[in-house]
């Protein structure tokens, strides 16, 4: 398998899932993190917990802050911000996978803000799910499974 250049959006916290992700791509492979960005509510405890994870290990990627105010203000501000940072740590030129652990509104604002980065995407890595699988809980699911009985399988990588 060959080396790829990672940009992760996470909602690390209370649960082990991300964790345990972040921990095995940094320490146990030799993929690249680009940068995490700590998504999904709760922004500036997901990016402290992040980055005391990283605070074990010898390198840390970049820690960008994701949407704050998602549905309750104009987000454009936020968007344009979001896009901006992630930018920052693009390779130039290199393909990227993006992984994301979590709900992926921030990855949906990064993408429709910034369209000019769709030729450096080589893969986007999540699960979605439908009103098939469980009407209540319809949505984007990470590859470390779902808040239920979703299986996750972080080998994919």
């Amino acid at each position: 398998m060959s080396n790829k250049t990672l940009l992760i959006f996470t909602d690390i916290g209370d649960d082990i899932d991300d964790s345990l992700a972040l921990t095995y791509l940094s320490e146990h492979t030799s993929h690249r993190i680009c940068a995490v960005i700590g998504s999904h509510w709760n922004i500036d405890y997901r990016v402290q917990s992040a980055q005391e994870l990283f605070n074990y290990f010898d390198t840390s990627p970049p820690l960008i802050v994701g949407m704050r105010h998602l549905f309750t203000h104009d987000t454009t501000q936020e968007s344009e911000r979001l896009v901006q940072e992630i930018k920052q740590h693009l390779p130039h030129n290199e393909k990227i996978t993006i992984l994301c652990l979590c709900a992926a509104t921030d990855l949906a604002y990064f993408l429709l803000g910034a369209p000019e980065v769709k030729d450096l995407i080589e893969e986007i890595l999540g699960e979605i799910r439908d009103e098939h699988d469980d009407p209540s809980d319809a949505g984007f699911e990470g590859p470390m499974g779902g808040p239920r009985v979703v299986p996750g399988d972080i080998s994919i990588i």
